[in-house]
């Protein structure tokens, strides 16, 4: 399995938008996949873009919560990579990281991959 955290930019400006990309694969099917993608602290998450990912057909369900976004997909193919974006908007100056994305088995939890974070610095 492989998970990476993707970012158009990792300096910008305060109201600067962001394209936080989670590009996963794994080499068997996996049946009922959850994403996670770490939200950085201080960024507003693009309604629209969780929109678009909720009308993909391998997308079941989105949630987002206060640190991440959930992605609920219903397979993921064998050497089939799978790219998720998410467009954040900077409401703060900081230097923040983008905390780890996660890809596991819904049935099998413990078959799991883990991304390292991101620093992303917003200037005032």
């Amino acid at each position: 399995l492989t998970v990476e955290t993707q970012l158009a930019a990792t300096e910008l400006a305060t109201g600067g938008v962001l394209d936080e990309v989670v590009r996963v694969e794994a080499a068997a099917r996996m049946e009922m996949p959850i994403v996670t993608a770490g939200l950085p602290p201080g960024f507003d998450v693009d309604p629209a873009s969780l929109d678009e990912l909720l009308s993909r057909p391998e997308v079941q369900k989105v949630q987002q919560t206060p640190r991440e976004v959930v992605l609920y997909l219903r397979e993921l193919k064998a050497k089939s990579p799978l790219s998720l974006p998410i467009r954040l908007t900077a409401r703060l100056p900081a230097r923040v990281q983008v905390p780890a994305a996660t890809l596991y088995e819904y049935y099998q939890p413990e078959r799991r991959a883990t991304a390292p974070s991101v620093e992303v610095r917003v200037r005032g």
